[in-house]
């Protein structure tokens, strides 16, 4: 059994930072969104560096589930990029919304493992993993009030 785990590791500190960030705001509430936010985007930046200095040659992880391929490899700098973007641009427009909620940028966090692991998988199983992982955000939203709606004004 292949236990070498060293392909995946940016999906794995972006997992725990996510999670870290998860029990920061809720011992906080919402008047950290803005430490949580930036602390994502800069914990996205380190998972960045992390896939520079991995191996892209496709080496199989957990029995073939999963491979770093160079087109994976570069498919998941795109994203990080995309994450990065609107973990950003979000931080200002939510504060002047009245939206601001530490889970915004964990759920981008969240969203965005489950679109890493979708590249690099390479059965359905994994397929389907990452799918269910990629999809827990949007089990969220809908309770989640004004932004399950957007933005609604009060005029």
């Amino acid at each position: 059994m292949d236990f070498n785990l060293l392909p995946l590791l940016p999906e794995l500190f972006l997992a725990i930072v996510a999670m870290g960030m998860l029990m920061v705001g809720a011992f906080h509430g919402n008047s950290i969104t803005s430490v949580v936010s930036w602390f994502s985007a800069g914990a996205i930046i380190i998972a960045f560096f992390i896939l520079l200095a991995a191996n892209w040659s496709g080496v199989p992880v957990l029995n073939g589930m999963f491979a770093l391929t160079p087109f994976a490899a570069v498919v998941k700098i795109f994203i990080m990029l995309g994450l990065v973007i609107s973990i950003a641009l979000s931080v200002r427009y939510l504060a002047q919304e009245n939206l601001s909620r530490f889970e915004y940028p964990v759920l981008v966090l969240f969203a965005g493992i489950g679109m890493m692991l979708m590249v690099s998988a390479q059965s359905l199983l994994a397929l389907y993993m990452a799918l269910s992982f990629s999809h827990f955000p949007f089990m969220y939203w809908p309770r989640s009030g004004a932004l399950a709606c957007g933005h609604l004004r009060q005029a």
